[in-house]
């Protein structure tokens, strides 16, 4: 709630609620002449529609500097967005510094270092923001597989688009909790995405006897059932 009156009072059932409510009153503010403003009086009583209301940055294929993420997340707070869906692996790059698996952070490539999306998280919260970082595994993989060969069904590095990380070897449940674990001490939000979409190269599943064992173990058929139990 907003009163606008002799004095503003903004009331909210939580911090961030309050952080909306002096949102809807700067937006309320007109310029006048010179350096004047006014704002008009009168009480606004507003709540979410949605508890969801998010957009998404992809600096995967296209690098994007901090500050800009942060203008981003500044507009975003304007506007009472209260989630930031940043994606961080995926075929064409891996933006996120892994100290676990240094090798998917090649010389040269722009990343995000673990102290960068610390003080990002920090920033994001005081404007009211969650991030919710997107990893993508076990499809979209190359980036992976490029550093980590063995990730692969047949220790191959692929071509983009056709990299997927074995199902049935040991190492790649390692090195996803390893990552998932470095991403969960990062990021306090509720939810890690794990893109596990369009995987183009399921089919390399049905012929490797790593991932054909792990079906016999988990009691599944086909390719598409294993990929469910991921």
């Amino acid at each position: 709630m907003v009163r606008i009156a002799e004095h503003v009072e903004i009331r909210a059932v939580d911090a961030r609620g309050l952080l909306w409510g002096v949102q809807t009153l700067l937006q309320g503010i007109e310029a006048g002449s010179a350096k004047t403003a006014s704002i008009a009086r009168g009480e606004i009583v507003d709540h979410p529609a949605y508890s969801w209301r998010a957009m998404m940055l992809d600096p995967v294929r296209s690098f994007l500097d901090l500050n800009f993420i942060r203008r981003t997340i500044r507009v975003m707070s304007a506007y009472k967005l209260n989630v930031l869906h940043l994606h961080l692996i995926d075929d064409h790059a891996w933006r996120f510094e892994s100290k676990a698996f240094p090798g998917c952070n090649p010389p040269g490539e722009p990343l995000y270092t673990e102290a960068e999306l610390r003080e990002l998280v920090a920033f994001a919260g005081r404007h009211g923001v969650e991030i919710v970082p997107e990893f993508d595994f076990p499809g979209h993989a190359h980036a992976g597989v490029r550093a980590y060969p063995e990730l692969d069904c047949e220790g191959k590095t692929r071509p983009m688009d056709e990299a997927i990380f074995c199902a049935g070897k040991p190492f790649t449940w390692e090195f996803m909790d390893k990552v998932i674990a470095e991403a969960a001490e990062i990021f306090p939000s509720r939810y890690l995405h794990l893109g596990a979409d369009e995987p183009f190269a399921v089919k390399r599943w049905t012929t490797c006897p790593h991932c054909q064992a792990r079906m016999k173990e988990k009691g599944v058929t086909t390719t598409a059932a294993l990929y469910h139990t991921f």
